[in-house]
């Protein structure tokens, strides 16, 4: 019976224990929960941020390099100005003009500039008549041995059909000495603007190079301020700049490398770019944000200066990557698991802080688990479920404390087991451990829930009947003892098998009994003995004097019956 009782109580304990594991688990789930929840509240006020940041980038790159076209553009029309007013008729050209006002304003303007890599004036043929270079010791005047005939290069052609009021400019390359690309590269940007006689005739071209090597270390530093990769592209979609790799910009200039496009990179980016109004596209690669704009987008328009830009291919490109390595990739991701491992590893401090409370919850739950299986262990008998002794007398004791103030009525009733040694010399001490858990089960059941039994020792049991008098008390003892008397009329097929059914099979005494076939009665009969006793709150009586009347009447009921019982049937 007792072992019965103990897996009882490790059941139960086990099930608190599951209870404490299962709130700790709940805590952290709700919290990882309520982190992603929180995350994907914020996705699109997020992307939207994150996408005028970008916007705003370019912005700034489109500002900066109209700014310095704009800058040039100015200076080329100043040279203009200066070298018309120094022709005398077609003097220049016949060699007779004085050329040293000229020189000496263009060396001094590339050696404030810094970035004019050549100034140079072009006849109708293509041939160069004057050029100063630029180089890190200073501008200087090119040789008339040195000069060379650009008729066949595109931005001659191109730059020959300009009109007075017109200029030119050309597309973004790499410089080229002799046909051949300059090692190391010269980026460069050419701006012409038509020369003309007095007499209104067009006698050559005036032609800035503007070296990018200054324009492009500026567009680098402002890319840097995003998290992105920028990109610069002309309208072919060959790349002018290259964040990621910068390796593969000016592909153009070289036949091995027309691969090195974003148009290959990404054939669906630069397709959606190309045939739709969008500047935002997310796609398996990323999050793409582009900016189209033509060279003269902030090109000044002076009511008194009708000067009008004239450009073969008018329109560049930036583009803006956020690839999947990128810090701000995780305001787009979409796939579940990896929005679990962003906020598993972006919340890991608030979650291990969590993790930690949780654990010490959890600690804490099972510390109180085991004192509470010992507290009860204290306060409770382990066979029949009553209090103890110890327990149950101190909460009677505090009951008599507040029972004079509430007007309470509180009556105990002493009550003992007749022939339990009987029993356990004759079927044995588990039969008998039946037989008091048997009578303690009967009690708890007809008694009502403010009542309660208290085990005094061995085979002796006090009821107290709370808020009640003797006669209610008689009422509920009525109860108790009928059925007490049912539990003697059930009958089954062996001796024995209370016992052995009731420690085998079942959860109670009146399973076993229910489960038995009726055939032969218990062995043994189920008598108590039993005595009233009413207290009374605020008087001197003591409560060992009212325990001790309740046995004297209980012994002199008990005297009664054992002149006529016969426990063993």
């Amino acid at each position: 019976m007792a072992s019965s009782d103990n897996k009882k109580s490790s059941f139960q304990r086990k099930r608190y224990l599951i209870l404490g594991v299962a709130i700790f688990f709940l805590i952290n789930i709700a919290a990882l929960g309520t982190m992603i929840m929180i995350h994907l509240a914020a996705r699109a006020p997020l992307q939207r941020q994150i996408i005028e940041q970008e916007k705003s980038v370019q912005t700034m790159l489109v500002r900066m390099i109209n700014s310095r076209i704009d800058t040039v553009i100015s200076d080329l029309l100043h040279l203009t100005d200066l070298f018309t007013q120094s022709l005398n008729g077609d003097e220049l050209v016949s060699g007779s003009a004085d050329k040293n006002s000229i020189i000496n304003n263009w060396i001094s303007i590339s050696d404030r500039k810094l970035y004019y890599d050549k100034i140079r004036f072009i006849d109708l043929d293509g041939m160069e008549r004057m050029r100063v270079n630029y180089s890190p010791d200073g501008a200087y005047l090119v040789p008339r041995l040195e000069l060379q005939d650009k008729s066949g290069r595109y931005f001659f052609q191109e730059a020959m059909q300009l009109e007075a009021g017109q200029i030119y400019m050309s597309s973004a390359d790499l410089n080229m000495d002799h046909d051949i690309v300059e090692d190391p590269i010269v980026p460069t940007l050419r701006f012409a603007s038509p020369v003309f006689n007095s007499s209104g005739d067009k006698i050559g071209l005036i032609m800035i190079n503007f070296e990018l090597k200054e324009l492009l270390a500026a567009f680098k530093q402002i890319a840097e301020s995003s998290n992105s990769y920028t990109y610069w592209l002309n309208q072919d979609s060959f790349y002018l700049f290259n964040q990621k790799d910068p390796e593969r910009a000016w592909g153009f200039m070289f036949s091995e490398r027309s691969y090195d496009r974003l148009a290959d990179d990404y054939p669906e980016v630069w397709q959606t770019i190309v045939n739709t109004v969008s500047s935002y596209y997310k796609t398996d690669h990323g999050v793409f944000t582009s900016t189209w704009f033509r060279r003269d987008s902030y090109f000044p328009g002076n009511s008194h200066a009708k000067t009008s830009l004239l450009t073969e291919n008018d329109r560049w490109l930036l583009v803006s990557e956020i690839d999947k390595n990128n810090a701000n990739w995780y305001a787009f991701e979409d796939k579940p698991l990896a929005v679990f491992t962003y906020v598993l590893r972006e919340q890991r401090e608030i979650l291990l802080i969590i993790l930690f409370i949780s654990i010490i919850f959890l600690l804490v739950w099972n510390f109180n688990a085991i004192n509470r299986s010992k507290l009860e262990r204290y306060l409770y008998d382990h066979l029949t479920g009553a209090l103890v002794r110890h327990s149950g007398l101190e909460k009677l004791q505090n009951q008599l404390k507040t029972a004079e103030a509430d007007k309470t009525r509180i009556t105990i009733c002493f009550l003992d087991i007749n022939g339990l040694k009987e029993v356990n010399d004759t079927f044995g001490h588990e039969c008998g451990d039946e037989l008091i858990k048997l009578v303690a089960d009967t009690v708890r059941m007809e008694v009502r829930h403010s009542d309660y039994l208290i085990r005094m020792g061995g085979d002796e049991f006090l009821i107290v009947f709370h808020d009640s008098g003797l006669a209610a008390a008689e009422h509920i003892w009525q109860r108790i003892d009928s059925s007490l008397e049912c539990l003697n009329n059930q009958k089954f097929t062996d001796p024995y098998d209370a016992c052995d059914r009731r420690s085998s099979h079942h959860s109670t005494a009146f399973a076993s009994i229910s489960a038995a076939d009726n055939k032969f009665a218990r062995p043994y009969l189920i008598s108590v003995s039993h005595g009233f006793k009413e207290l009374e709150p605020g008087t001197e009586y003591s409560l060992d004097q009212a325990i001790k009347d309740a046995d004297t009447l209980m012994y002199a009921e008990k005297s009664q019956i054992k002149k006529t019982l016969e426990v063993i049937r």
